[in-house]
C-alpha cells in the first residue's frame, strides 16, 4: 500500500485526484493539504511514502516565477523519506527545465494536463 498525501490549493482538483488514487487497490490517500504552510506538519504527522504537490503552492520567489527551486529542495530535505511528485502546467516549462535537469532522487514531475492513468502509474 502506497500511503499518499495530496497538496493542492483547489478543493475540487484535490478531491478528484484523491478519488482517482483511492480507486486503486495499492494506493491510500492519508492526507489532503490546501496550503504550503501545512505541508511539512501534515506529512510529518501522517508519514506517507509519497506527497503529490501542486507546483503553484510553492512560494513566489520575488516574482521570478511561481516555483521557488531552493524552497522545493528545502521541502524535499525536510520531508526526507517521502518522495515528492510535483504537478505542473506545461506552460511553466521555463521553471520546470532547471528542476528536470537537477534529477534529484525522490523527486518527480508530472504535467497537470496528463491522463489520470499517468498519475496512477
Amino acid at each position: 500500500m502506497i500511503r499518499t498525501a495530496l497538496a493542492h490549493h483547489g478543493a475540487l482538483i484535490r478531491g478528484a485526484i484523491a478519488f482517482v488514487l483511492d480507486a486503486e487497490d495499492d494506493i491510500e490517500v492519508v492526507a489532503e493539504i490546501d496550503s504550503y504552510d501545512e505541508i511539512v506538519d501534515t506529512v510529518l504527522a501522517h508519514r506517507p511514502e509519497l506527497a503529490v504537490l501542486d507546483l503553484d503552492l510553492l512560494p513566489d520567489p520575488a516574482g521570478r516565477s511561481s516555483a521557488d527551486l531552493p524552497g522545493l529542495w528545502a521541502l524535499q530535505h525536510m520531508l526526507a523519506g517521502c518522495h515528492l511528485l510535483v504537478l505542473a502546467e506545461a506552460r511553466k516549462s521555463v521553471v520546470l527545465g532547471p528542476m528536470l535537469a537537477a534529477q534529484r532522487p525522490g523527486l518527480g514531475f508530472l504535467a497537470k494536463d496528463g491522463p489520470p492513468e499517468r498519475l496512477v502509474a
